[in-house]
């Protein structure tokens, strides 16, 4: 076989069943639409400098994908993977590496101050690129571009467009796209790592209580700082790692998929890149993406486990969950327990696989401990802050605990503490969640979603179903575990935690797409003697399944235009600038106006990212500066927070009031804004109340919001304050010399 027919048809393409044509037809055709792509989502006045941004990210992410490629291949290519084909243990060795670079960081972090040393991260770069270069070598000069490919290739122009629609939305400024996830880009994704590149190291941060949750891509993101010599200069290479997961996804399908059928993982991949939770996610700083890179991956490998088992294939699939779990808590309950699940299946029934179960189990726990370890020597708890009722809560006091447990529980709970006259806003039951969040959700491609259960009910009415298709019962069952967990353990069953079941809904999908194009149906020939019973046999389900692949796409890609439009916002067509520029531009930006040395003490709001980096914040799941200075006598106030060299107090009032009727906020903090909304004055807090006493006075309000409802303010609806309270209060402490 010629080494360009080879490659072609590991990338899910034999074009010796299908119409050819030059190949420059569907590259040409994807470079083109992504552009076309690109700019429209970009917008007219913004693409120009979006395009300079994104084409500057990609070369230090090729270096960066490329690098973990070499290292990771220090183990994938020492285990004997047979019936695999070169790329995708070349994909599978990228995502190992990607691991292994992010366990590094926490080490060098950890152990030494060595963070701003971008000299060391960049040898460890190209270390990686010359690894990749000689383990790579042979294929690299075996690979010849063909000059005709299958007409499926046409395939390729979708994913030209999702990858314009990745790249537009990944060079949106952070926080200016996102909805309501944004806050959690600018509170700690992004926030985590720039307080530790800031520090020169690793460590807790008690203020910031996802410091302490896995974090694998964040360590990357991290990378991207230090390679780049800064938070704000490595922001948009942080964004665009989250975005590489997704394209190792798409790479994973494209060169993974066995059989005699490869097209399949070409449909897989347009299936799951054009999916309008997968392109959201790749907008955003996030970590969701890795856990679907994982999961593919996980499950691909499995596909040839259960046809043909071995100790590598363990290997691989128990180092894919064990990364995944380095990624987020999260893991464990929809991919770890799920696919390992399936294994135990397969074990049951064939014993001999038993021990190879046994290995998958313990590489989990043995990628996962580094960050097992680092919380229990902070926190005596190694999956702080979960399970503080069994393991302790570590520096947290019982409120901070509790306010957290029933926060994060599957029920609704009051907040901790609950504010007097509270009382909960209507809550949906788990059906309305479950057919509002999922059945229902553009986001998960509904298309996609009837394609796979017609998929699973095909399966079900074949009888032979369950001993020929073990890997799509495999996936159904993932599925179904990934529902459970997600309907019986989740707080409001957010769409976001169950973005992962994108993997099995879009393989169950394309599995069954390419069953209805083979299937071959009886047409009698027409004749009206006794050779009337003879047929003739006819594949007219390819047709058909051609237009529900084309109406799959059509929806997925709608779809995420409709959610970029809302998502951007009003903000559709800003450019990417610079983070300095950024913070000098949001409400909050007369803080870049304080004289040289001022430090801002944060009340409400935890988004610090585009903060000044002396700034003092803290969650509100975590013990604030000023609840201690509340229990202080007056006369110590001021002294405290000299201690700490705050200047400046800056009050987000609409945020407290939100979060007190949420999770919860201090009571200390936030008890008396019932009182003052109920008698229409501006609000204020008692400590607030003694810092002025002592000199405290305020610069400035910030616009207030007219038009907010007028809700019965003893409901505590979230989001929704009283009328014309300002929006931020920002508070001057007086100086030595002025007391």
């Amino acid at each position: 076989m010629s080494g360009g027919l080879y490659h072609l048809r590991m990338a899910g393409i034999d074009r010796t069943n299908s119409p050819t044509l030059p190949t420059a037809v569907p590259v040409v055709g994807a470079v083109l639409v992504g552009g076309a792509f690109f700019y429209f989502f970009s917008g007219p006045t913004a693409w120009l400098p979006a395009m300079f941004v994104a084409f500057r990210e990609l070369a230090s992410i090729v270096m960066l994908a490329v690098a973990a490629g070499g290292y990771g291949f220090l183990l994938v290519g020492r285990l004997r993977l047979a019936d695999v084909s070169p790329g995708f243990r070349a994909v599978s060795a990228a995502a190992v590496g990607l691991w292994m670079l992010s366990t590094a960081m926490l080490l060098i972090g950890t152990f030494s101050a060595g963070l701003c040393c971008w000299w060391l991260f960049w040898v460890i770069i190209i270390v990686g690129v010359l690894l990749a270069g000689f383990f790579g070598r042979r294929h690299v000069l075996d690979f010849t571009l063909p000059r005709r490919v299958g007409s499926s290739t046409l395939l390729w122009i979708v994913l030209g467009a999702c990858a314009g629609i990745w790249l537009a939305g990944a060079c949106r400024p952070p926080g200016f796209i996102g909805m309501t996830d944004a806050y959690d880009v600018l509170e700690y994704h992004l926030q985590l790592p720039r307080e530790f590149y800031n520090a020169g190291r690793i460590t807790q941060l008690p203020h910031n209580v996802y410091s302490y949750y896995p974090l694998g891509v964040e360590m990357l993101m991290l990378l991207g700082m230090a390679i780049l010599g800064g938070a704000y200069e490595g922001m948009y290479l942080a964004k665009m790692i989250h975005g590489l997961f997704g394209v190792l996804t798409v790479a994973a399908l494209l060169t993974g998929w066995g059989g005699p059928k490869k097209s399949t993982g070409l449909v897989a991949a347009c299936l799951i890149a054009s999916t309008a939770a997968v392109l959201y996610l790749s907008w955003l700083a996030m970590v969701e993406l890795a856990m679907i890179c994982y999961l593919t991956l996980a499950v691909l490998w499995l596909r040839v486990w259960l046809a043909k088992p071995g100790g590598g294939l363990a290997v691989c699939i128990g180092l894919m969950l064990g990364a995944s779990c380095c990624v987020k808590y999260l893991s464990v309950g929809f991919i770890v327990g799920p696919v390992l699940a399936v294994c135990l299946a397969a074990a049951l029934v064939n014993r001999r696989r038993l021990w190879q179960l046994a290995v998958m189990a313990g590489l989990v726990g043995l990628v996962f401990c580094p960050w097992l370890i680092r919380n229990t020597v902070y926190t005596r708890n190694p999956v702080f802050p979960l399970a503080t009722s069994v393991f302790g809560g570590g520096h947290w006091p019982e409120e901070n605990q509790r306010r957290w447990r029933d926060g994060h529980g599957s029920e609704y709970k009051p907040p901790v503490p609950t504010p007097p006259g509270w009382q909960g806003p209507k809550r949906l039951s788990k059906l309305e969640l479950f057919e509002r969040n999922f059945l229902t959700n553009d986001r998960f491609g509904l298309v996609a979603m009837l394609l796979a259960a017609a998929a699973v009910l095909s399966m079900l009415i074949w009888r032979e179903g369950f001993k020929t298709r073990p890997w799509e019962w495999a996936m159904l069952a993932i599925l179904a575990a990934q529902l459970a967990v997600w309907i019986a353990f989740t707080h409001g069953m957010p769409w976001r935690f169950m973005a992962v079941g994108v993997v099995p809904i879009t393989l169950l999908a394309a599995g069954g797409l390419r069953r209805l194009a083979d299937a071959k149906f009886n047409i009698p020939t027409g004749r009206a003697d006794a050779s009337a019973r003879l047929t003739t046999t006819r594949p007219p389900g390819r047709n058909l399944a051609g237009v529900l692949l084309a109406a799959a796409l059509l929806v997925n890609l709608v779809s995420a235009l409709t959610i970029y439009l809302e998502a951007a916002g009003k903000k559709y067509d800003v450019p990417p600038f610079e983070g300095g520029d950024i913070a000098k531009s949001l409400q909050y930006k007369r803080i870049a106006d304080l004289p040289e040395g001022s430090r801002v003490l944060l009340l409400g709001d935890a988004t610090g990212f585009f903060f000044p980096a002396n700034t003092i914040y803290a969650t509100t799941f975590d013990r604030h500066l000023l609840e201690d200075i509340a229990a202080a006598p007056d006369a110590t106030m001021l002294d405290k927070l000299r201690e700490r060299g705050v200047t400046h107090i800056l009050v987000n009032w609409h945020e407290i009031w939100r979060l007190a009727g949420g999770y919860g906020f201090p009571g200390c903090l936030s008890g008396e804004l019932l009182g003052h909304a109920q008698a229409g004055r501006q609000p204020t807090l008692e400590v607030l109340e003694c810092l002025k006493k002592a000199g405290m006075e305020a610069l400035c309000f910030f616009p207030t919001v007219p038009d907010a409802p007028r809700d019965d303010v003893t409901s505590w609806q979230p989001y929704k304050p009283p009328r014309n309270w300002p929006t931020w209060t920002l508070y001057a402490l007086p100086n030595d010399q002025n007391d």
